[in-house]
């Protein structure tokens, strides 16, 4: 006779009621881990195998029972060390899950358009950091190494008020900037992906590693605004408002000059190409945790994590 600690499939005889986690005891008696008790009627069943011929002795139609998904779900447990995969069998898994990303557009790229702090003569404070925030969710309909990605998700600037000098001028003029500042700058954002999956590490491992990289197009709608400041020299709003004055000190006193919003019609829709790269940590195809990479529009990196089902 078998004992603990084995596990067992325990199907009591008068309701046919499969169990998970039964087990059988020295006396070989089938006990229900769940409810503590023991079944006075039931055949333990010890490998899968043997699950649709207890149904066949019994005269249970195996494709017709109302409950075959639950047997099927359980039978892919781990037995005397064994791993049954129903999973595999399946024509696609279902992937939900929730995504954090930090997008910012490099100072270098910047660098070839506006003077910054450490440039000679230049506005003396460090010039505004352009990027966001990101919340989201996601659901990925996987089939074998191919997925699609449905996402929504929000946005939501970091950018600080601050000095904008171009460098364009063949001669320097660090008084010509404007004074910019973002007013609740924020976006909705849909789209899709199609992304490949690499696997890196064996997939018959409880827990695996895999790499993805992919693309897709998406669209959203933004709302908010930047406000913006000239030199008093070119002031239009408030031109007697320190009219010979630069535009970082106008900002604190002086009308604004206008919305950069509305001067080059940004809003309300934006569109959205996504490039990404990932590394997968793969929890036995039941939840997974992930790095991401890529562009978003603008470079990007950020975690999602969910189950699958």
């Amino acid at each position: 006779m078998f004992s603990s600690p084995y596990l067992f499939f325990c199907i009591p005889y008068n309701n046919n009621v499969l169990h998970q986690d039964d087990r059988m005891d020295k006396d070989g008696r089938c006990f229900t881990i769940l409810n503590e008790e023991y079944h006075k009627e039931c055949y333990c069943i010890y490998h899968p195998v043997q699950l649709e011929v207890f149904f066949l002795v019994r005269g249970i139609d195996y494709d017709s029972i109302w409950n075959k998904n639950m047997y099927l779900l359980l039978i892919s447990r781990l037995v005397f060390g064994e791993e049954v995969e129903e999973q595999r069998s399946r024509a696609f898994f279902i992937e939900t899950a929730i995504r954090y990303r930090s997008i910012t557009l490099p100072d270098s790229l910047l660098d070839s358009a506006f003077y910054d702090f450490d440039d000679e003569g230049a506005y003396p404070e460090k010039r505004p950091v352009v990027g966001g925030q990101l919340m989201g969710m996601e659901i990925t309909l996987q089939r074998e190494r191919s997925q699609w990605q449905f996402y929504a998700e929000y946005v939501f600037s970091t950018m600080n008020p601050g000095y904008w000098d171009d460098n364009l001028d063949v001669i320097a003029d660090h008084e010509d900037g404007h004074w910019l500042r973002p007013d609740n700058l924020s976006a909705w954002f849909g789209g899709i992906n199609f992304n490949y999956e690499i696997p890196i590490t064996p997939q018959d491992r409880s827990i695996w590693l895999s790499f993805l990289t992919g693309g897709g197009l998406g669209a959203g709608a933004a709302q908010g605004d930047i406000t913006y400041w000239v030199p008093g020299s070119v002031a239009i709003s408030d031109p007697d408002c320190y009219p010979n004055a630069p535009a970082y000190i106008r900002k604190d006193s002086c009308t604004p000059d206008g919305s950069k919003v509305e001067e080059y019609t940004l809003w309300p829709f934006v569109p959205m190409v996504d490039l990404s790269m990932s590394l997968k940590i793969n929890f036995a195809r039941r939840a997974m945790f992930r790095i991401d990479g890529g562009l978003h529009p603008l470079p990007y990196y950020g975690f999602a994590t969910g189950g699958i089902f």
